[in-house]
């Protein structure tokens, strides 16, 4: 197992996600990558799946901002990361938190998204729900492009 430098990794998600860089955002995806977000109840798994519900999330929030990295690099123990998040979704602030787990690759293989305030999850669950088509469809053409580069990467 070699070492990974978290932070810098860390750095990199911020990066890849702040400037909309789907393809870096996908290279630090493990292919099987699992997301929980906090306005579903169940799990989104595989890369063009959770790649389209960070694409709608980021269709639905405005003024998002990366804070602090956190990272835990213990060698007995899975690398994780947490990343602190700020943004507003219909005029509510939502403070949250990226725990991320890694590969010995320093891929993504899981992110658990925490949340608050209720009502800002709430209020995003219920956007995500009512998405503008025109963000569903941007979101159905993500997926099959990132599904036929994922064809031809493996």
């Amino acid at each position: 197992m070699h070492s990974l430098d978290l932070n810098k990794i860390g750095q990199q998600w911020i990066d890849a996600a702040a400037h909309k860089r789907q393809f870096k955002v996908l290279s630090m995806l493990d292919k099987s990558v699992i997301l929980n977000p906090p306005f579903m109840e169940e799990r989104v798994s595989g890369m063009a799946n959770v790649c389209g519900i960070f694409l709608a999330f980021s269709g639905l929030t405005t003024n998002f901002h990366y804070g602090r990295i956190l990272h835990n690099d213990h060698p007995n123990q899975n690398r994780e990361l947490i990343l602190e998040f700020k943004t507003d979704i219909e005029g509510k602030t939502m403070h949250a938190a990226d725990f991320i787990k890694l590969n010995d690759k320093g891929q993504i293989i899981e992110m658990k998204v925490v949340a608050r305030s209720p009502e800002a999850v709430k209020a995003l669950g219920k956007a995500a729900h009512n998405m503008p088509f025109l963000l569903k469809l941007r979101i159905s053409a993500s997926k099959a492009l990132i599904n036929f580069y994922l064809k031809f990467r493996s």
